[in-house]
């Protein structure tokens, strides 16, 4: 018994040491505040209980040289209309020796002293305006908007948005960003970390603001990164704990243009902007010119007589209903007046109608952009109440429609559209949706009164749309999982045109495929790969609800043999595998040719694919064997991979030739859909001599074609005349 109580406190002992010491290492690993990010929780009352008079106090940073443009068309387009609505605006620009010049439409300018307003870029300028709000303005308002003269701000969507949130949460709102191309990875950022992005607005609490601004003097002395938003993130980490948010609608309410030079931007054009952003957004980024700022705001100015107008008319049919005593509401579509005339089809972008001369011809223009506007809004309505019930519905396809035009009672339209159903909460999922929408385009009421001026009213907007329970689209294709390994840091850029790759040809497109992923790490601190897989696959979790993948990383020398055996325990035996590398660029074909030749039971497919010179061409490579697909039980049955080569190749001809000598069928063909991109290659001198001569051969027969090399040599002072 003595010596069992000895053998309990020893190892009590033991576990007081290891906590004590684990505590005094983790305090010496976060010795540096400000890249560490230590998370702190702070309670309710840490700010002082006076009850706020002003929803939102927004900050436009600009410049005292485009007061008079962009910031006037700032304030007539949407900050005059926040004011109007008990908010606040300001207008901050730096110190200058010249005055502030004359100001055309009497805007609030704040000048932040020892800042310069060409200071660039602008971290202290944007800290300094912080600090002027939280001074100003800290108790007075729940919540604080910083924003770019660039921006349009949908003020009755924001004011929306926040009121059903709690401003006394440390909360920090915007569109949450990593890095644009080649800045991802190199932002001084952990992997889970991120910022909001400074071009589509950031929202911060007060309580936020309240515990950001004391940070800001030890965060101007610790900056990392020449970008404003990244370093406004990283401090609001430090102060409150808090990274911008994660949600996959933070993209479509913080909308940004992509595109443009240096991708900051393609300038927004109010007469093509997408439906669904109008309908969503509660800011666009970029909108430089003051001529597009005012036609937007225009925009939403008749969008919103629109609504008031369809309103009216849907009361009007209430009325007449009540005093009919109908026990059916507008919805019914008895009340509706009837339909006469003839039906004109929609299909493949093609009109089929009953006037003679013109029974097949291309949907005009007009057409085409009253049935976007239609299932813009029937989109709209289902997904009302998308934020509460945890999931979005987006449009994807139109597969047909009938329309019938009718000059005294308006248009009616049946739809037949596919929809793409993502579900973020209890059981994550994304599915297709198809839905047949019957539509009713009343005319409204003749108005009439002098226009000063020319002037053009909006089209009417749908009366009745179904109900939002989805009808499941079933996908009959077979499920493919594809497989692949992948170590050291120069195949980052092959790994990011990967994944490019996955989400243009598989996620977007809907295709049932999942993906297992082996990541080697020759070491504790080789991270760049583990880094990238990580927040991609966090972008595409938030992205694609439902995806399936797996990420598996061994720990020591790369082998591809041992990846791949990896790799395929972690599938199932009746999983269709399809074995790629990173190198290869591939499409949604390629992946159809996989389940076209890859039969269980019966055959396996070795693709041959293109492969890239250095300087443009290439050739296709009959030689090799590395991509091929096949139900994990036949290749298993077969032998597998085997898992003691090391290094560069021949894992993959050792399956070949294996499966050659069984009883399935081997099918071999080129296929353009599989290119393989150009990298230098590498061989080790430690690759035993028969990999070695591979090896050699690959890197000869991929630099340059027979033809040049052939020019190159002639030409050169190898050969005397």
């Amino acid at each position: 018994m003595g010596r069992f109580l000895r053998q309990a406190l020893f190892k009590l002992l033991q576990f007081f040491l290891g906590m004590i010491i684990g505590h005094i290492c983790l305090n010496l690993y976060d010795s540096d505040p400000v890249r560490l990010h230590k998370i702190k929780a702070y309670p309710r009352a840490s700010v002082p209980p006076t009850d706020p008079t002003i929803p939102v106090f927004a900050g436009i940073m600009t410049a005292r040289k485009y007061l008079n443009s962009r910031g006037c068309s700032a304030w007539r387009s949407w900050a005059s209309d926040l004011v109007k609505l008990g908010g606040e605006v300001r207008f901050f620009v730096g110190a200058s020796e010249a005055g502030l010049p004359d100001n055309d439409c009497n805007l609030e300018v704040v000048v932040l002293k020892g800042v310069r307003d060409d200071d660039y870029p602008p971290q202290r300028k944007s800290f300094e305006m912080f600090k002027w709000m939280e001074e100003n303005y800290g108790n007075t308002s729940s919540w604080f908007m910083r924003t770019d003269d660039d921006v349009f701000v949908n003020v009755d969507r924001l004011l929306d948005f926040l009121s059903g949130i709690d401003p006394l949460r440390p909360l920090f709102l915007g569109q949450a960003g990593r890095g644009r191309g080649e800045e991802e990875g190199h932002l001084s950022l952990l992997w889970n970390q991120n910022f909001c992005m400074g071009g589509t607005g950031m929202v911060l609490s007060r309580v936020t603001l309240k515990h950001f601004v004391p940070k800001i003097d030890t965060c101007l002395t610790n900056l990392l990164t020449s970008h404003e938003d990244v370093e406004v993130g990283r401090c609001v980490t430090l102060a409150t704990g808090q990274s911008c948010t994660w949600a996959y609608e933070m993209q479509t309410l913080f909308y940004h243009s992509a595109g443009g030079k240096d991708e900051r931007g393609l300038e927004i054009q109010p007469d093509s902007i997408n439906l669904n952003v109008l309908n969503t957004a509660i800011t666009i980024h970029p909108v430089k010119s003051p001529r597009n700022m005012e036609l937007l705001a225009a925009r939403f100015k008749a969008k919103k007589r629109l609504k008031l107008l369809t309103n009216m008319r849907k009361l009007k049919f209430d009325v007449e209903a009540l005093r009919e005593d109908a026990e059916d509401d507008v919805d019914n579509l008895e009340d509706i007046p009837g339909i006469s005339g003839s039906w004109d089809f929609i299909y493949g972008h093609n009109l089929y109608t009953t006037v003679k001369g013109r029974e097949k011809v291309k949907v005009p223009v007009r057409l085409n952009k009253e049935i976007s506007e239609i299932i813009s809004k029937v989109v709209e309505k289902i997904n009302k109440d998308a934020r509460e019930k945890g999931r979005t519905i987006e449009f994807r396809d139109l597969y047909y429609a009938y329309v019938n035009h009718d000059p005294v009672y308006g248009n009616t339209y049946i739809l037949d559209i596919l929809l793409v159903y993502k579900k973020f909460q209890g059981k994550k999922m994304t599915i297709k949706v198809r839905r047949h929408v019957f539509v009713r385009e009343m005319l409204l009421d003749h108005h009439v009164r002098q226009l000063t001026g020319l002037e053009t009213l909006p089209s009417p907007v749908p009366a009745v749309v179904p109900g939002d329970t989805p009808n499941y689209y079933e996908d009959e294709r077979r499920a493919v999982t594809m497989l692949m390994t992948v170590a050291g840091e120069n195949k980052v850029t092959a790994l990011k045109r990967f994944f490019a790759d996955y989400e243009k040809e598989v996620l977007l497109k809907m295709n049932p495929v999942k993906l297992v992923l082996v990541v080697f790490k020759e070491n504790s601190q080789d991270t760049s790969i583990s880094n990238l897989v990580r927040s991609k696959v966090a972008y595409m979790e938030k992205e694609y609800p439902g995806f399936s993948i797996i990420v598996l990383e061994k720990l020591g020398r790369f082998s591809r043999g041992v990846g791949l055996a990896a790799g395929l325990d972690a599938c199932l035996d009746s999983d269709l595998v399809f074995i790629i590398d990173v190198d290869i660029s591939f499409n949604a074909k390629a992946v159809e040719n996989v389940r076209r030749f890859s039969v269980e039971g019966r055959s396996v497919y070795f693709p041959i694919v293109f492969s890239e010179f250095r300087d443009g061409g290439g050739y296709w490579r009959d030689f090799g064997y590395g991509i091929m697909s096949g139900f994990k039980r036949d290749i298993q049955e077969a032998g597998g991979y085997k898992t003691d080569i090391q290094g560069w190749g021949k894992e993959d001809v050792d399956l070949f030739d294996k499966l050659l000598r069984g009883n399935l069928d081997v099918l071999r063909s080129i296929d353009p859909n599989l290119v393989h991109k150009y990298h230098k290659v590498t061989c080790s001198s430690s690759l035993p001599a028969e990999q070695a001569v591979m090896c050699a051969a690959s890197r000869a027969n991929t630099f340059l074609p027979v033809d040049t090399l052939f020019s190159i040599v002639v030409n050169s002072s190898l050969i005397s005349p």
